[in-house]
């Protein structure tokens, strides 16, 4: 039975408007107006991790969105998005592998953040997934079925095995759509224990 796992708010912290990175990196906007407002908003940001737009377009509108100097604040911006990893979380992975059980994640991504997550960052559960999924390499973003359906043939997992855990409903639904087990999990809680309870009976 796999086990598969969403990244930002499932692993680990993800911000959903621009402030806190914003004050993190000391940034003054050319447009505060925006600061409050969702990452999403960007109209780029997306599809930039479906593989439609270039990460470079990308990081252009934001500077011209939020009224930074330059592509590379733009960068560093974008980057401070994630935060630290949710505690418990890779101790939760080395007990299903301590099983043989096989993992996986399946991640709206791109290649700011990839790199970093999956191979040179302080993301230990992340780096551990013997699997790793993102929307930027496959080119479809969740909560498209085609993303869903591109694991299930890439692994050959049957869907009802595999075991999921996304923090947006909108994609839990999409998942559970597809036959698999999908459990919501709410960042602001104490993710460890929600996982753990949706892996009763296998940890």
């Amino acid at each position: 039975m796999p086990v598969c796992f969403d990244i930002g708010n499932v692993l680990v912290k993800a911000v959903h408007t621009w402030q806190r990175p914003v004050e993190k990196l000391g940034l003054t906007l050319g447009h505060p107006e925006h600061l409050e407002e969702s990452v999403f908003t960007i109209p780029t940001y997306v599809p930039m991790e479906a593989k439609q737009v270039s990460v470079a377009d990308y990081l252009q509108s934001l500077v011209d969105y939020l009224g930074l100097s330059d592509l590379e604040t733009a960068q560093k911006l974008h980057e401070a998005i994630l935060e630290d990893e949710f505690p418990g979380v890779h101790d939760i992975v080395q007990e299903l592998h301590a099983k043989g059980i096989e993992t996986a994640c399946l991640s709206n991504n791109n290649p700011i953040h990839w790199d970093w997550l999956t191979k040179n960052g302080p993301f230990p559960a992340v780096i551990a997934l013997q699997r790793k999924f993102s929307s930027y390499e496959i080119g479809i973003n969740k909560p498209d079925p085609g993303i869903f359906q591109f694991v299930v043939q890439d692994t050959g997992w049957p869907p009802a095995e595999i075991v999921y855990f996304d923090d947006a409903p909108k994609n839990v639904d999409a998942a559970l759509a597809q036959g698999w087990n999908a459990h919501r999990i709410d960042p602001s809680g104490d993710v460890a224990a929600q996982i753990r309870a949706g892996l009763s009976g296998i940890l």
